[in-house]
């Protein structure tokens, strides 16, 4: 293997790695996706009554839009799904010295996670 003028051995990948690609793409969909179930399910609830509403006899909606609920189940699940494919990439790209773990997409996947059991325990049964 050649070496530099230091002694340590020649790189001889000249390019990226196209994983980090698909792992920063996974992650960056994944959260995309948890925010916008996030703000599906605030679309979704209960709109408050205040002050005014109740002094002008204002009606407000106090139930829950069941069809934007399931928009944001299926966000959450993207999410999830987007959290997994990164994990599997990272999991490829361990095979050098210099590899790490992208934090970001465990946390992903911890949050997703949350959000459909928050989801289920919430909204079902």
């Amino acid at each position: 293997m050649p070496r530099t003028p230091r002694g340590t051995p020649e790189r001889r990948n000249s390019g990226r790695d196209p994983n980090l690609h698909v792992l920063r793409a996974a992650g960056l969909l994944g959260w995309l996706c948890l925010l916008a179930g996030l703000l599906v399910l605030a679309a979704a609830k209960p709109e408050t009554q205040g002050y005014f509403d109740r002094v002008n006899d204002i009606q407000r909606r106090l139930y829950w839009k069941r069809d934007l609920l399931h928009y944001a189940l299926n966000f959450f699940i993207a999410g999830f799904g987007f959290s997994i494919a990164g994990l599997i990439f990272n999991a490829t790209r361990l095979k050098r010295q210099g590899d790490f773990i992208y934090i970001s997409v465990i946390l992903l996947g911890i949050a997703s996670l949350a959000a459909i059991v928050g989801y289920l325990l919430a909204f079902t049964g």
